[in-house]
Parts: structure tokens; sequence; C-alpha cells
């Protein structure tokens, strides 16, 4: 009895301790058979969508994907024209973090040459209202990027968790900047995605907690 406690108790703490994905979108697939304005998650549950006007297509993906075929980015296109939007076009993943804790948002980003160099991520813990989360800025055009924010204790076991990722002007310069330095902002500039991922850690159920505490009793006599 005392050793399948200790080993339950082992690999309940593991588990705890281990990111644990909640949600992910990783595009692949036929073609055909995709939704390029709603693309369905390859694990779990959740929703994308297009924001503020941009549209998009499909095109390879990262390196990081695994996939040998079918492997595709998320390729967003139609930003706002120059000095105009700022925040208000890109993308939104929306999930429920319920029975999870220590959430973070993770996604693999390819900004062409010409797209805005700059992005930022907002989150809506209500599910209404944004907060930025953070900022992120390509050093250079056709280059994959993995981008990931913590998203803070309002993030867990959150029911109606909405990400945005939106193209932002450049701070200094108080209009968008193009990802190659030497290139030029355009709005036909694309930003992919793949890799979209959400991680959490699984809130121990009462069994499990009360299983946990028992094994360090356990332990604690034996060692007495």
């Amino acid at each position: 009895m005392k050793t399948i406690l200790a080993v339950a108790t082992l690999a309940l703490t593991a588990g705890a301790a281990a990111g644990d994905i909640i949600t992910q979108w990783d595009f692949n697939g036929p073609r055909a058979g995709k939704n390029l304005t709603a693309p369905a998650t390859s694990i779990g549950l959740g929703s994308a969508s297009l924001v503020g006007g941009t549209t998009a297509a499909w095109a390879a993906g990262s390196p990081n994907d695994p996939a040998v075929t079918d492997d595709d980015r998320w390729n967003t296109t139609t930003y706002a024209a120059q000095g105009t939007g700022s925040g208000t076009r890109g993308v939104e993943y929306a999930v429920s973090t319920v029975g999870y804790t220590n959430i973070s948002f993770t996604a693999d980003i390819r900004n062409s040459n010409t797209s805005s160099r700059w992005i930022e991520i907002l989150a809506a813990y209500d599910g209404v209202n944004f907060v930025s989360v953070g900022t992120f800025n390509a050093t250079a055009g056709d280059q994959w990027n993995t981008r990931s924010v913590i998203l803070g204790a309002a993030a867990d076991n959150n029911a109606s968790l909405r990400i945005q990722v939106v193209a932002i002007f450049d701070p200094a310069a108080g209009a968008y900047t193009a990802a190659n330095p030497t290139g030029t902002y355009a709005t036909s500039g694309t930003i992919g995605y793949d890799l979209v991922t959400f991680e959490g850690t699984l809130i121990p159920t009462p069994g499990a907690a009360a299983l946990m505490a028992l094994g360090g009793l356990v332990a604690a006599r034996r060692r007495r």
C-alpha cells in the first residue's frame, strides 16, 4: 500500500508540474477541407477568427512543425492603410482554460518583408475588454519567430479567454514600419501563424489532491 501511494503521489506531482496542451492549431491537412476564416483546432476546443477586415490564405508552415505533408500556416493579409488602424487588424483565438492554471500562449509567427514589423498580443480575460500582454518586433522579413506570453492568474480556470494578435505602429515612428528594415510597409504584407498553442497546468481534482496529501503523510510517517 505504501509503495502504491508513493508511486501515485509521484505521478500526480509530475503531471501537475508539466505543461499540458489545452488547445492547439497546427493548420495542417488537405487545403480543400479547411476553413480559411475559422480554422479548426488540431488539439482541444477553441475558435479562431479574422479581426478587423483581414483576409487569409494557406501557405507553407513553420519549420518547427514536424508534419511531412499538408503542413500549412494561416497566412493573413489586407492590413490597414499606412497611418491608420493601429491595433485593429489581425487574428483572434478564443478558448476555455477551465481546469487549468499557469496559462501561456505561444505561436510561430512569420512576417513578410512588407508586413508591419510590430505586433501586439491582447488578452480579454472577461471575454470583452482587451488589454496588452506583450509587443514584439520582427528584425527581418520572411522569417519565422516563436512568440510566447505568460497570461497571468486572470487566465486561470477561465471559460471565456480571448487572445488577439494585431499589427501596430512602430512605437518610435508613430506609423507602420516594414519587417524588412530596407522595405516599405504595404497593406498586402502577410503575417502567418503556425503551432498556435495554449498550455497550462492541470488543476488536481479534490480526490487527486487528497491522494497527494495522503501520500505525503505516509512518506512523513516512514521517515519517523
